[in-house]
Parts: structure tokens; sequence; C-alpha cells
């Protein structure tokens, strides 16, 4: 089964980093540097996950957020960022994300959550929310 990803980081490292390491885990990723290349990418595409930075150029990633879900998209949400100030943290999880990393991170965490992501999409898909049977 297709599993498309979004990655969104203006940072070329990181946004290199992720996407290489979860196409070997077999996933489907784009990458994208800013909000309006991942908006166009997300009406032409079908991203089931975004993995996004919380500090972007131009416009915050809350933003696009908005946006994304005033328009019914089920588009699920992991959220990085560098920046450790507990407001910043704070205003990100007010997005909802399925989870929130702090940078540097380790890559196998991120895989392990993007599985997890995928699981329980997969379970709300079958009408059992949160693995409950």
């Amino acid at each position: 089964m297709k599993k498309p990803i979004l990655v969104i980081d203006d940072d070329l490292f990181c946004r290199r980093a992720l996407v290489s390491y979860l196409r070997k885990a077999g996933y489907v990723v784009d990458g994208a540097a800013e909000i309006d290349e991942a908006e166009r990418m997300i009406a032409s595409g079908s991203y089931r996950l975004m993995i996004a930075d919380y500090h972007l150029p131009a416009e915050e990633l809350g933003n696009m957020v908005l946006r994304l879900r005033a328009q019914d998209s089920d588009i699920a949400l992991i959220i990085m960022t560098g920046d450790i100030a507990p407001e910043t943290e704070r205003n990100a999880r007010r997005l909802s994300p399925a989870f929130f990393f702090l940078k540097p991170f380790n890559l196998s965490d991120v895989g392990a959550v993007v599985e997890s992501v995928f699981r329980s999409l997969a379970e709300t898909a079958l009408g059992h929310p949160h693995g409950e049977r």
C-alpha cells in the first residue's frame, strides 16, 4: 500500500536526510523547502502524512495547517523544530500534531513514529480508532 509523505523543511540537509531515510524504509516521499511549494504539492498529490519544520521562511506552518483543516484535509502532521523555547512547543502542539520532535533527532526515532502514525491511520480507517477492537 502506498504511504505518501511530504517533508517540509528549509534546511536542505535535514530535508534530504529525512527524505532519503524514509524512502529507504519503503515510503513514497517528496520534499519541499517552503510553504508555497508544499501547498502546490499537496493540491496535486495524495499525501497521508506531512513532516514539517515549525519555523519556515515567509510563513509559519500553523497558517498552512489551518487552511488544510478548513478544507477538511485528513493529512496527519508531525512537527519538528530546533527552537527549544517553551512557547514554540506550546504553539506547535496547538496544531494537534501526531508527534513533536526537537532537532536534532535520531532518524530511526522518526521512522518508528511514522510507522506508528500510519498504523493509527489504518486502524481509524477500519473503524478501530487507537487500536480499540
